[in-house]
């Protein structure tokens, strides 16, 4: 009986860790929602049949940063997840260093390594992605995700999320899947901006 009771407890102690994060979900339209878990930057738009709930397949991934959204359109610009490590390691201390050569010729136990800026630094703490990398603010991706026939049982992400590389792009995007002009990016997180 001790050991029944013993093993009940660490399970309820197991699960409970994973209450202690703090999630974030908006209900936008139809099944979609945007949140997040743990802090801002993982934000992401979810497709996910349950409105209050964190989670469900990733249709934008973090950072998302701005949506605009009617009943037929969502519009999402992101700044993407860079992160080029390569290696994990678990030292506490936090310093960054230039390269002279590629990472496969320096690789060691104590070192993760990142590309920032197309160049390789070696990073002392793998475990948290360096500020630079996630998200890169230096680059931002703009998206139109058509929910115009959205069926929960045969809609499909490959032909209704468009993605592009420059706001031009995407400006004349909008005009030939014909997003109303009015619709305009009325949830901006300032800060992730």
């Amino acid at each position: 009986m001790k050991k029944l009771f013993l093993f009940g407890l660490i399970n309820l102690l197991l699960i409970s860790c994973f209450w202690d994060e703090p999630t974030n979900t908006t209900h936008l339209v139809k099944d979609f929602n945007l949140g997040w878990w743990a802090e801002p930057r993982y934000q992401s738009l979810y497709l996910n049949s349950n409105h209050n709930e964190y989670g469900g397949g990733v249709i934008i991934s973090e950072t998302v940063f701005a949506i605009g959204f009617d009943d037929n359109f969502i519009i999402a610009k992101q700044h993407p997840n860079n992160d080029d490590t390569i290696s994990w390691n678990n030292i506490n201390e936090y310093k960054t260093w230039k390269l002279d050569s590629i990472p496969s010729d320096t690789l060691g136990e104590q070192q993760s390594y990142v590309k920032i800026n197309g160049e390789w630094h070696g990073i002392s703490n793998g475990r948290n992605t360096h500020r630079d990398l996630f998200p890169d603010k230096k680059i931002t991706y703009y998206y139109i995700v058509d929910t115009r026939d959205y069926d929960t049982q045969q809609w499909s992400s490959k032909n209704k999320v468009h993605k592009f590389e420059n706001e031009n792009d995407f400006k004349q995007s909008r005009k030939k899947l014909g997003v109303p002009d009015n619709l305009n990016f009325t949830i901006v997180d300032k800060e992730l901006e």
